[in-house]
């Protein structure tokens, strides 16, 4: 499979999930989590643990879902 292909299949995939899942939608708690994610984003680029390529191949999306039985998605 292409890395296009993956991509366009992650796309619909998370496009799916959007639409399905009860998450939550709030810009305080979304800002939040971002203050979490990208700090540690930025250490794994920084101690070389995020290769270039696979930092450009991939689109971080962090979403909180109000579902207990989901722990974590990766696309």
């Amino acid at each position: 499979m292409t890395l296009g292909a993956e991509r366009r299949l992650g796309d619909r995939i998370a496009r799916s999930l959007y639409r399905e899942l009860d998450y939550v939608d709030d810009p305080v708690i979304s800002d939040y989590l971002q203050g979490i994610w990208q700090p540690l984003l930025a250490a794994a680029r920084e101690r070389g643990e995020l290769p270039s390529d696979m930092d450009e191949a991939y689109a971080w999306e962090i979403w909180l879902s109000k579902d207990r039985t989901v722990n974590a998605f990766a696309l």
